[in-house]
């Protein structure tokens, strides 16, 4: 994960990519960067990657439906259980062109809710959230709340089993 970065002089004056710098500031003058956004890896190769990280070893089912995902995320019926969520949580990290995630039918249960609940604040474009049949009980639940208790983001959580 590489930023993008904006550079600017001190005094407001926007660099662009083919200026050389020291032909554009003076000696001593100092240079501002704002990331504008990152260059992030396919999401495929990040969940490889995370798997490795994680001593996981990454599903093929998984790997093929992460290549094929844009704005939606979906994860389905994939016998997934809590710690196979990790490193798709990983991956899933300033993604934020993902608006909704679906992981119905999975076996992640109250301590997949949990994982996720902690990852969420990494999705802030999510808006829609399937974790049906999941068997996640009012303990999953408490976590999700907890998330959001202290956020003003408007997600659509669907926890039907």
């Amino acid at each position: 994960m590489r930023p993008v970065l904006s550079l600017s002089t001190m005094d407001g004056a926007l660099l662009s990519a083919a200026d050389v710098i020291s032909h554009v500031l003076s000696c001593g003058e100092g240079v501002t960067g704002t990331v504008v956004s990152w260059d992030l890896p396919p999401l495929s190769t990040r969940y490889t990657e995370a798997c490795e990280t994680l001593g996981e070893i990454p599903f093929k089912n998984v790997v093929d439906l992460l290549h094929h995902a844009k704005q939606t995320v979906c994860i389905s019926n994939q016998r997934l259980t809590s710690n196979r969520l990790r490193p798709i949580c990983r991956a899933l990290q300033c993604q934020y062109s993902v608006t909704e995630l679906i992981l119905v039918g999975n076996r992640l249960g109250n301590k997949g809710m949990e994982i996720l609940s902690q990852s969420l604040s990494q999705l802030p474009g999510l808006r829609l959230l399937d974790f049906s049949s999941n068997d996640v009980t009012d303990v999953g639940l408490a976590h999700l709340v907890a998330v959001f208790s202290t956020s003003s983001v408007a997600l659509q959580v669907i926890l039907c089993s």
